[in-house]
């Protein structure tokens, strides 16, 4: 059996063709489908109408049939419903389209086919329409897509916050995991995971003894025993400890943990993260290292002072019982002269260390030859080689020069040549060579000596602040550890290196300073000399005040100085200062600038206020000697600034200087 075609009833055939008209297989078909299905003539009337149809416009068939769509729908619809007909019409084409349909003040979604019917030969007769009530496939379809897309955005969501975590725990330095004691299964991920090997994206599930085995041998005992505390006591837990990576760097985590129970109270899980604190641990030794220094370094500063000061209170003792045995005076002096100096060249370490790690540290260049501040540095120590029955030995050519701060220079070689002789036995042997180096670029100055040497230990830390080998009882050399600071400091800031070496305790030590010659300049001057021994200049007599709140200061220095035949008075603050240089109208006036009442920049600035007063030479003696305290002194209207304790011939020497330049502006 075959399905034909139907007849197309015309428009006077009545209501509805009679079913003879059709197949019955296709009328069946046709009636029973879900969909409404049509027959429009060229005019758009409708010429017959499967039940649906009648369903879905609320009609019977006889309403339908020979009527067109503006007589069935709302005006807009037919509107709608016309345009699509003459499309097909126009086109010979089938149409599809989804169309609204307000049917019973209810939308819904119909999709609607149109197809022309031929006849025997082939000629357009009739348009054959379907119209499928779609809406609850299309709702449908748009919940599977609103669903989609809410996953969609909450799986973009998830991975911006994995991506967010992963972002913070690699900031962090941080590992999240979660541990099962009961089957010992880890799984975590994170830095503190990947630098062991054991982090991943799918946070895949470890064992727990994997990770235990990174743990530092040393710790393994208390983390486990701190895991199997919490588990039995049921609480919370935290520890650092240490890990050695797979490539043999061992670094340390601070573990921070909740344990979480099972519903039925039993022991579960424990959740909670790693935080890589090497860094810290690291400052942490270090801010210890450097207390234990500065402890030592506190003990060893008290014991130097005292060192000294034993011998200058005997000497004292000593010049009280010079009346009766004169021969105690040179002695008692010289003692007092060697200590004095000791002290003096241990306040100016401090001051030049402090100096140096303020950056207060000015580099005076000039051409300089090697030799000479080789020698320089020798004389400066030769008292102690001697006194040791030491040998020191040179080979320096005399035809290497650099563009050096000479004075530093020197201070460097002197340091280390006293560190050598401290540290070198009686008979033993101190070197110093120097050379030049690559394709003569740089100059290499090496103090090699054969005295106790250094350990491993404190050889990477010979140049720390404060740091010194193992002082005992029968072996302590003085110093306060800052000597070998102090020659790094400056020279890195001629821009070279010091490196020292040396074979371990009893094996000698060698220290080598390296010192670039690129800037050399084109133009030479005249090298620095050798120190030039010349007698100390003596002003005449003439009129000193003396002002300091330091009685035996004071008065010590008056003493010295009325002995060469100057007339001095003295002030102990400084009001008693301002008013006995206006009463006694001295030439020079050596001025303390911490006292009491009147500081000494007041009674400067008063001096030079004072028309009478001008031309007295005003001198400033103070402790401190800073950049900032000589320019305050000098705003105030002093002439010098002196360091305690001054030396009396650099007194004389300041004051020649002075008058000198005054004469000449006179002049």
């Amino acid at each position: 059996m075959s399905l034909r075609q139907p007849a197309i009833p015309s428009p006077d055939d009545g209501a509805q063709p009679p079913d003879g008209g059709l197949d019955a297989v296709w009328q069946a078909v046709v009636e029973g489908a879900a969909a409404a299905v049509f027959v429009k003539d060229r005019e758009g009337r409708y010429r017959w109408v499967n039940r649906q149809l009648e369903l879905l416009t609320g009609r019977p068939r006889q309403a339908l049939i020979g009527r067109r769509d503006d007589e069935v729908f709302a005006p807009a619809v037919a509107a709608r419903l016309r345009a699509h007909d003459h499309q097909v019409w126009a086109t010979g084409l089938p149409h599809r389209v989804d169309e609204p349909l307000p049917l019973d003040a209810v939308v819904r979604q119909y999709r609607l086919e149109r197809f022309l019917l031929r006849d025997a030969g082939g000629r357009p007769c009739a348009l054959c329409g379907i119209a499928m009530d779609v809406s609850d496939l299309l709702a449908a379809r748009t919940d599977a897509d609103e669903t989609a897309r809410a996953l969609a955005e909450r799986d973009q969501e998830l991975q911006a916050s994995q991506r967010r975590l992963e972002s913070a725990l690699a900031a962090g330095g941080m590992g999240v995991w979660e541990l099962v004691p009961g089957t010992d299964e880890l799984k975590g991920f994170g830095p503190t995971f990947d630098r062991l090997g054991l982090g991943s994206p799918g946070r895949a599930v470890r064992r727990g003894e994997q990770f235990r085995s990174f743990v530092h041998p040393a710790d393994r005992p208390q983390l486990e025993a701190t895991v199997a505390r919490a588990l039995l006591d049921r609480t919370d837990f935290s520890l650092d400890y240490r890990v050695r990576t797979p490539d043999g760097v061992t670094r340390w985590l601070s573990t921070r943990a909740g344990f979480v129970a099972g519903a039925d109270g039993a022991p579960d899980r424990f959740i909670g993260v790693n935080f890589d604190i090497t860094e810290r641990k690291a400052v942490e030794q270090a801010l210890q290292d450097t207390d234990s220094r500065r402890n030592e370094f506190l003990a060893m500063l008290a014991h130097e002072l005292r060192n000294p000061l034993a011998p200058i209170h005997n000497a004292v003792r000593l010049l009280e019982r010079a009346g009766e045995r004169p021969e105690l005076l040179g002695l008692a002096t010289q003692m007092i002269k060697r200590q004095s100096a000791h002290l003096a060249r241990l306040v100016d370490d401090l001051l030049e260390v402090s100096r140096v790690t303020q950056g207060r540290i000015e580099l005076r260049k000039e051409n300089l030859l090697v030799a000479t501040a080789v020698l320089s540095a020798a004389e400066t120590v030769r008292p102690l080689v001697r006194e040791q029955r030491q040998t020191l030995a040179l080979d320096v050519p005399t035809d290497i020069d650099l563009v050096a701060d000479p004075a530093r220079v020197v201070q460097v070689l002197a340091n280390l040549l006293n560190n050598a002789a401290k540290y070198t036995p009686e008979g033993g042997e101190i070197h110093v060579a120097a050379r030049t180096v690559d394709a003569g670029r740089h100059v290499e100055i090496e103090v090699r000596d054969n005295g106790i040497g250094l350990d491993a230990e404190l050889l990477p830390r010979v140049f720390d602040l404060f740091a010194q080998g193992e002082a005992t009882l029968d072996r302590a050399r003085g110093g306060l550890g800052i000597g070998l600071s102090l020659v790094k400091s400056l020279v890195e800031l001629h821009g070279g290196t010091v490196r020292a070496a040396s074979a371990g305790l009893g094996h000698g030590t060698t220290f080598t300073v390296c010192l670039p010659r690129e800037d050399r300049r084109a133009e030479r001057r005249a090298p620095s000399g050798a120190p030039v021994a010349v007698a100390m200049p003596r002003p005449s007599p003439t009129t000193m005040l003396v002002a300091d709140d330091n009685r035996d200061a004071a008065e010590s220095l008056a003493m010295l100085l009325e002995a060469d035949g100057h007339r001095v008075r003295l002030a102990f603050d400084g009001e008693q200062a301002l008013a006995e240089a206006r009463a006694f109208g001295p030439r020079v006036l050596l001025l303390d600038l911490g006292m009491p009442r009147l500081d000494g920049f007041a009674v400067a600035r008063a001096l030079r206020a004072d028309e009478a007063m001008r031309e007295v030479v005003l001198i400033a003696m103070s402790g401190y000697g800073q950049r900032s305290d000589r320019q305050r002194s000098r705003d105030a209207g002093f002439d010098a600034h002196l360091l305690k304790p001054a030396d009396l011939a650099e007194v004389y020497a300041t004051i020649t200087r002075v008058q000198a330049g005054r004469a000449g502006a006179d002049g």
